[in-house]
């Protein structure tokens, strides 16, 4: 069987569209639309019943206007509605006061019937009634034909008991009319649908930029290509060659993608590689920079005190012990921050792991503040210790005196003077614990919040000089922290700063 052309394809299919959608709209039409109409002429009806109302009401305050009656008229045209409105006539039946209709003697005699109490017409069916209306399908005893009435009065308020008081109104709508509008919209969409689809169908046929759309495709996906981009692929179906060649360009431009995409890779590689190397290096660069800038002040001390002891400067005893004070104050300084280095060095080192066994971390951090306490007594710094009796825990307990020896020079580094140290020990969560580290004192920059952590990084460097920091020691308890698979952090207080460390799944049983 020969398969059909591109454009015979096209034809085909919008005609059937066209016939599906002309089809469900004449189906939703035949079900659907007489009783929409009818719903929106009983809308029509209400609406209009209200402008009667008023218009009634300005009769009865002798306020009404020819204006007034030409508003009301041109409702009743805009709405497609018989409108009748009469008062009881002792001699007459009853006066019109307003009609929009030539035809008058239906309505007429609807009005006067129930205006002498007399209703002889059924309702067939009603939609909406009230104590003084009612919205309902009857037939018409002159035409034969059935309609919709809204039959209701009005009555002053004043002058209840006054028949001249009374008013009565009529409201038609012809049925028949709701349905023949209905008939004559499918007739005109039937005709009107047929046309369209015979000329939807040609056009599409005869027009053969259709067939063209995925050729213009192919050749945007291979500009692309030509200019490494990949993104674009062919979208298309049907059995033809130009889905074929459609097909063959996306498994090329896959093929070619994964090609420049392994080489992106390796090229990225590369550059990391390098880019490690660079930091690397950077890195050994500042280090040696860092030792030099903090060996070179007690190193020049040390000579200075040195040469003026060789020099005879003072023959006073107690001078010279100063001078050799002075010198081992340095050289102790000096000694404590390569014995950090070399910890840290340890530490940060791939193979260093942690080891695992029991220890008592409440009694560690006694013996810890114990080792501090003749400092500050001597700095008058207050010194509260806050642990359990008892804090059982299996880790390193060589990382955790790191920590908190650490987390104690720093503190007295930067505690106020006669200010207080808080060292407090407890359980965290289920199964882990927390230790922290308060000292009153100057809050800390947010900008140096996370540097502090950095080797060598002194947020108050005229301040860690005098006092003997080295700006290594919070570097030496991230990288404890780190190899014992906790967490450490900084949080500034009220008058003070408080360093922690949190460690879970170490509390021992």
């Amino acid at each position: 069987m020969k398969k059909l052309s591109v454009k015979t394809k096209y034809a085909l299919i919008l005609a059937a569209i066209l016939a599906v959608l002309i089809g469900l709209q004449l189906l939703f039409n035949q079900v659907f639309m007489e009783r929409f109409y009818l719903n929106r002429k009983l809308e029509l009806v209400k609406e209009l019943r209200s402008v009667t109302l008023e218009y009634i009401e300005t009769c009865q305050n002798g306020e009404n206007t020819e204006a007034q009656e030409m508003e009301l008229r041109k409702s009743c045209e805009a709405a497609g509605v018989d409108v009748m409105i009469m008062q009881p006539d002792s001699y007459y039946g009853g006066v019109i006061l307003f009609s929009n209709v030539s035809e008058q003697q239906g309505g007429a005699v609807r009005l006067i019937n129930i205006m002498r109490g007399k209703q002889n017409q059924e309702a067939l069916k009603i939609y909406a009634e009230g104590t003084d209306y009612r919205i309902y399908q009857t037939k018409d005893n002159f035409t034969g034909t059935e309609q919709i009435d809204c039959l209701g009065y009005v009555e002053s308020d004043s002058t209840r008991a006054a028949s001249s008081d009374i008013y009565y109104y009529v409201l038609t709508v012809a049925v028949a009319q709701i349905a023949e509008t209905a008939r004559f919209y499918n007739r005109y969409l039937i005709w009107i649908g047929l046309v369209t689809i015979l000329i939807g169908a040609v056009t599409m046929y005869l027009v053969s930029g259709r067939l063209t759309k995925p050729i213009k495709q192919m050749t945007s996906i291979s500009r692309k290509m030509a200019d490494l981009d990949f993104s674009e692929r062919y979208h298309g179906d049907g059995g033809d060659e130009i889905h074929a060649l459609g097909v063959n360009m996306n498994e090329m431009a896959t093929k070619l993608e994964a090609a420049i995409e392994n080489l992106k890779t390796a090229n990225a590689r590369l550059a990391q590689d390098i880019a490690e190397k660079d930091e690397i290096s950077r890195q050994r660069k500042e280090l040696l920079a860092n030792i030099s800038h903090e060996l070179k002040t007690p190193i020049a001390v040390i000579q200075g005190y040195a040469e003026g002891l060789k020099d005879g400067i003072s023959e006073d005893p107690a001078m010279r012990d100063r001078y050799c004070t002075v010198i081992m104050d340095e050289a102790g300084k000096m000694n404590r921050m390569v014995r950090q280095l070399l910890s840290l060095d340890e530490l940060e080192s791939e193979g260093m792991t942690a080891a695992r066994e029991r220890f008592d971390l409440a009694e560690m951090l006694r013996g810890e503040a114990e080792a501090f306490m003749l400092r500050s007594q001597k700095e008058g710094i207050s010194m509260k210790l806050e642990v359990p009796e008892h804090l059982p825990v299996e880790s390193d307990d060589y990382l955790w005196e790191q920590v908190i020896q650490n987390y104690l020079s720093n503190a007295f580094q930067y505690v106020s003077p006669g200010g207080e140290i808080r060292i407090r020990g407890e359980a965290y969560g289920t199964d882990g614990v927390k230790i922290s580290v308060y000292n009153s004192g100057d809050a800390i920059a947010e900008a140096d919040m996370e540097k502090i952590w950095d080797k060598f990084y002194k947020a108050d460097k005229s301040r860690t000089r005098a006092y003997g920091g080295s700006g290594i020691g919070l570097s030496v308890v991230q990288a404890s922290m780190k190899n014992l698979g906790g967490s450490c952090s900084v949080e500034n207080k009220k008058d003070g700063v408080e360093f922690s460390a949190t460690l879970l799944h170490c509390l021992a049983v």
